[in-house]
């Protein structure tokens, strides 16, 4: 036989093994041993083999009280009650520093009493536990607990467990009744000027150097050419070229586009000093984002490893937008590539506003952002934390520093003026 055949029948034979392993895991009756009393069932059923082979009695004996002590134990962990739990926080949604609370409901849907059981909550990597006592035959027990938003995410509560044992931790039953839960904390927001007047200033739709037949921004007169819209013949002109030997005269239009911004928030963790630069970055991100969908403008955010836009004619909503910033989280992709991502996604930008942290320079900025065409207007903000706000204006790219979230109102009403 070939070494690579015997290698591989290793291997299979090794993955034959794990899945059985994991099979008897799984099996009800395995799960309810501790380690202790998995220990104490092992000692037990080696001694009686033991005694079966050496004859000794005391090895029975010892076998025997362990196999005793077992059966006994196992009559704490049964329990026929089939109860209902739901958990219901008041708020999925709410803003980092804010808080909620989880109504916690266990219902004995049974004539028979429900003996009292242990309650687990898992709540991110904490756990909130809970004693119940006897509910009586369909009766109702409730309950409920705070959970805070101390810093921007996603929190998952649940599953609900409940954890019946024995006395000497042999046995344990654990039996999910919930699936999880999350709760979205929001990054802080800031009110923001009109978009459409004020920074864009382009609401209806903005001129761009494209010529055109059809459109709304007259542009020049040209003589008429085979195949062009006879309804676009400029017919006074045309007269006046017609008794000089000239040709008919026919409009020509420049395009204008509806505005469609692009909001990009750098992912990448070589961009930022720490945490804080980044939340930040995220928050002014999502005041720019949740401002354009107030005002029902086309937008398409990238939030580091998170993207989300406009999906046939639905607009975007701002529970969206924020729900796609909670999840974000920093990663290795480099800023210029997820602005090439955004500008591709956006394929008709009008305005792109692109958000980084302290640590790419000027240079770096300027080389990232020509990944957006240059006719689209484009403002990169720099996050530097206490910094006083300053504008670098630029032909097509303006650079924006930003010290607080506070600062971004003004920020962007100096880059309407340069």
């Amino acid at each position: 036989m070939k070494r690579w055949q015997v290698r591989d029948r290793v291997r299979a034979a090794g993955r034959r093994i794990d899945a059985t392993r994991e099979t008897i895991a799984r099996l009800p009756v395995v799960s309810l041993f501790t380690p202790l009393g998995a220990a104490v069932l092992l000692a037990s059923l080696t001694a009686w083999a033991a005694g079966a082979i050496v004859g000794w009695a005391e090895l029975f004996l010892g076998a025997g009280t362990g196999l005793l002590v077992l059966a006994a134990c196992s009559l704490y962990v049964l329990n026929r009650a089939q109860p209902t739990v739901d958990i219901a926080p008041r708020r999925r949604r709410f803003t980092v520093g804010e808080s909620t609370v989880v109504e916690v409901r266990v219902t004995n849907g049974t004539a028979a009493a429900m003996l009292p059981v242990e309650l687990e909550i898992a709540v991110a990597a904490s756990v909130e536990t809970f004693a119940l006592p006897s509910i009586g035959g369909n009766a109702t027990w409730q309950d409920s607990f705070p959970v805070v938003g101390a810093r921007r995410g996603v929190i998952p509560v649940g599953p609900a467990t409940t954890v019946r044992g024995d006395p000497l931790g042999l046995l344990e039953r654990r039996v999910r009744w919930t699936q999880t839960t999350d709760l979205f904390v929001h990054p802080a927001t800031t009110a923001l000027p009109p978009l459409g007047s004020g920074l864009l200033r382009d609401l209806e739709g903005r001129v761009t150097s494209e010529l055109s037949m059809s459109d709304l921004a007259f542009h020049a007169l040209r003589e008429y050419a085979p195949g062009d819209d006879r309804r676009f013949i400029h017919w006074r002109s045309s007269a006046k070229a017609l008794s000089s030997g000239g040709n008919l005269m026919v409009r020509q239009f420049q395009d204008t586009r509806r505005t469609q911004l692009l909001v990009v928030v750098d992912g990448d963790r070589d961009g930022y000093a720490d945490l804080d630069e980044f939340e930040l970055a995220i928050s002014a991100g999502a005041s720019v984002a949740v401002e354009a969908v107030r005002e029902e403008l086309d937008v398409a955010v990238l939030v580091a490893d998170q993207q989300v836009r406009r999906q046939g004619a639905r607009r975007l909503t701002s529970q969206q937008v924020l729900d796609a910033c909670s999840r974000a989280g920093l990663g290795r992709r480099r800023f210029a590539d997820l602005i090439g991502d955004g500008v591709r996604q956006a394929q008709d930008v009008t305005f792109a506003f692109v958000v980084t942290g302290s640590r790419p320079d000027f240079a770096t900025l300027r080389r990232c952002a020509s990944r957006v065409p240059r006719h689209v207007r484009t403002a990169v903000v720099r996050v530097v934390p206490g910094a006083s706000p300053a504008v670098a204006p630029g032909a097509s790219v303006s650079v924006l520093t930003m010290g607080k979230l506070s600062d971004l109102r003004s920020l962007l009403r100096k880059g309407e003026k340069s």
